[in-house]
């Protein structure tokens, strides 16, 4: 049976380089992206340059940088300005140069506050949308239909199984293409290698990956790395080696001293509450340094007896050993099952604050869903409120505490899916009982359980209009009322899925430089005319 040959793609500093590409800046410029006063992504040239890293203040960036490194907020909803309900892809990332300078000046160094409103990420999902419509063109151009398996895993990942396009023996192996510049110039081998049929199939992998990267910087001026190896995990681990604008390749026989190298931590599944009790295998006081290749020493009975589970035992076994069986799934036509808006705030129990927050996220919401509706014909039976507090006696965030989450609560409420004014109203109907006895830190909405719906007249039923209101890409968002003011909170504070998503994957350049030095280590680059080159 063949090897499989899986790949995986991630948009480099995706939120930072979405800016980049929208502001017209080259592709080495410093830019960090801020989330009120953290820093939420930055560019690689921001982080080589001026050491700019995740959760710096506005303070230390300017500071590390002498002002030379690009400072833009994430954009949110406030009363203070309108947002497009649906704004077109061009509209926002292809506009005039006149359009681009007039908004770097606008925009550039520009702080925000915490009670102004909440983030608005649609400029991301829809970066991220037209992303994959290229990804997808590029693989049926070069590929063809039914010879490839895309999951998109977030909003800037995916994997791409392409076992059979790789492994079919009947296809003539382009070997003048790959030995093109753009293909090897962008690999590095990681570890050793066998010349055997893995190695030409992940040779053809780098070829389609090449294609792919090209396509989408051509066609949207994005760059991506990818990750080539024969497991969903080890193609993970391999696209560290390939940032920023790359491609790395593990073969299987460098399995081991990969693994041996990369912190447990670091593996996929294992930065939770697993990868704690697999760390107690290992008697060392550090076990931020414990490597996934030292569970090797372990057997299955020894796993077994210290996981009190078989099924987790042998995951733990082969996960050390390289070997992830886990398969890409098909995600190419999937719609999102939920659509959920969150916003987090200094806890108070006053019902007039926490009602504003209300109404800000049910406009948002149902402006999305009537955007998903358009798109997809379908609309949601039920929305979801949440609701967050601490059970400390004053409900304020413990303070010199690492982790709150033993005092952090966080419970949801079903309700029917309705008009803003009314869901509103039957948000607060169930949340002023909970507010008389904890004060509240963040409120939540999620539109849920879709259902098909044609020929539904979505404005009048989202807006209770007895006029039709005309759909247009440039229709505005209505205004929202004045927010009471309130203090800003010192803390970092989360507004949202998707960002909090964004979060862990941005975090992922931390670890970067630290792999990409270990497995120097170890011989991971090997000459790339050699691992191209013929027999």
């Amino acid at each position: 049976m063949s090897s499989r040959i899986i790949l995986l793609f991630d948009l480099d500093c995706f939120y930072a380089q979405c800016e980049r590409v929208r502001l017209g800046l080259p592709e080495d410029v410093s830019l960090a992206l801020l989330q009120w006063d953290s820093v939420l992504a930055v560019t690689y040239p921001a982080r080589n340059l001026h050491q700019i890293k995740r959760g710096d203040s506005w303070e230390t960036v300017d500071r590390n940088s002498s002002s030379q490194c690009w400072t833009i907020h994430l954009p949110i909803l406030s009363r203070q300005q309108e947002f497009e309900i649906f704004p077109s892809y061009e509209s926002i990332y292809k506009m005039s140069r006149e359009e681009q300078l007039e908004c770097q000046q606008r925009e550039r160094g520009v702080r925000q506050s915490q009670n102004q409103g909440k983030a608005c990420l649609e400029r991301y999902r829809m970066a991220s949308m037209r992303i994959f419509e290229v990804v997808l063109e590029s693989l049926q151009k070069h590929l063809g239909k039914g010879q490839f398996v895309l999951e998109r895993a977030s909003i800037d990942e995916f994997y791409l199984d392409i076992t059979e396009y790789c492994n079919n023996s009947s296809r003539k192996f382009e070997e003048e293409s790959i030995s093109n510049d753009n293909a090897k110039k962008s690999t590095v081998v990681v570890g050793t290698f066998a010349r055997d049929s893995i190695h030409r199939a992940l040779k053809q992998a780098c070829l389609v990956s090449s294609w792919v990267r090209q396509d989408v910087r051509d066609e949207l001026g994005f760059t991506m790395s990818t990750g080539i190896s024969t497991n969903k995990m080890m193609a993970k681990l391999a696209a560290s080696h390939g940032k920023p604008n790359g491609q790395a390749m593990v073969h299987p026989c460098a399995f081991s001293s990969v693994l041996a190298t990369t912190k447990l931590s670091k593996v996929r599944n294992f930065g939770g509450k697993l990868g704690k009790e697999a760390q107690q295998l290992v008697d060392r006081d550090n076990s931020d340094d414990i490597m996934m290749g030292e569970l090797q020493q372990f057997s299955v009975l020894q796993l077994k007896e210290h996981f009190s589970s078989h099924e987790t035992a042998q995951f733990v076994f082969d996960v050390c050993r390289g070997i992830d069986k886990e398969s890409v799934k098909e995600t190419k036509g999937a719609l999102v099952q939920s659509i959920t808006a969150f916003k987090s705030f200094p806890a108070t129990n006053c019902n007039d604050q926490i009602q504003s927050w209300l109404k800000l996220l049910a406009r948002e919401i149902v402006l999305r869903v009537c955007q998903d509706t358009t798109r997809h014909g379908r609309h949601p039976k039920v929305c979801t409120l949440s609701y967050t507090y601490y059970t400390t006696p004053n409900g304020q965030r413990p303070q010199g505490i690492k982790s709150t989450r033993s005092q952090r609560q966080s419970r949801s409420i079903r309700l029917g899916y309705h008009p803003p004014e009314r869901l509103v109203s039957q948000a607060m109907e169930r949340l002023v009982p909970i507010i008389k006895q904890h004060p509240l830190r963040g409120v939540g909405l999620s539109a849920n359980s879709f259902e098909s719906k044609g020929g539904v007249a979505i404005d009048r039923f989202f807006f209770q209009t007895a006029k039709r209101k005309e759909i247009s890409p440039h229709s505005k968002m209505p205004k929202v009322e004045p927010l009471p003011s309130q203090k800003e909170s010192q803390e970092t504070i989360a507004i949202d899925h998707d960002l909090e998503l964004a979060k862990k994957l941005q975090a992922s350049y931390d670890r970067e430089d630290t792999l990409w030095s270990r497995v120097q280590s170890i011989k991971k680059i090997r000459k790339i005319d050699s691992f191209f080159g013929k027999r």
